[in-house]
């Protein structure tokens, strides 16, 4: 079955007060997707204040590279569905999942949502799509939507 679901839209910014954000933070760590650097390190900065590590890539081949070092490190995927190279977003989370299946994933956008987008998001099973720019607050709910409301603990 695909769900595909859409969290709240903004910029994630430190104005969010805490207790708009879940009330229990998370740790693990995160895989973050995208060509830009200046939003990878927003991105990475923002997990870091919900509790989570970042690993960063710029592209799917890099994602990839990481990803394989070390599947189980993972506890998700924040993706761009836009990269440059041969891999869209939604090609790298079906990489990544044909390696861990379970891998729980986000695809990030600062496009407007269009047909194509959609139908693309409908191709992969299960996962959470964040609008950009966003707040804090909607990471952490993407974030904790997308670890099924349960939040994974680095063994580590």
């Amino acid at each position: 079955m695909t769900d595909v679901r859409q969290a709240p839209v903004s910029a994630p910014e430190k104005a969010d007060s805490p207790s708009r954000l879940p009330a229990e933070g998370g740790t693990g760590r995160v895989l973050v997707v995208d060509d830009l650097e200046p939003v990878r390190t927003v991105i990475s900065r923002s997990l870091a204040m919900l509790g989570y590590t970042a690993d960063t890539a710029r592209d799917g081949a890099q994602a990839v590279s990481l990803f394989t070092e070390n599947p189980a490190l993972y506890a998700l995927a924040l993706v761009d569905v836009r990269l440059p190279g041969n891999m869209s977003g939604v090609d790298v989370v079906r990489e990544l999942r044909r390696i861990r299946p379970e891998i729980p994933a986000i695809l990030t956008s600062g496009y407007s949502l269009g047909e194509s987008m959609i139908d693309s998001f409908a191709r992969v099973d299960s996962v959470e799509f964040l609008q950009k720019p966003f707040k804090l607050a909607a990471l952490a709910s993407a974030v904790q939507s997308a670890l099924g409301g349960q939040l994974r603990r680095e063994s580590m």
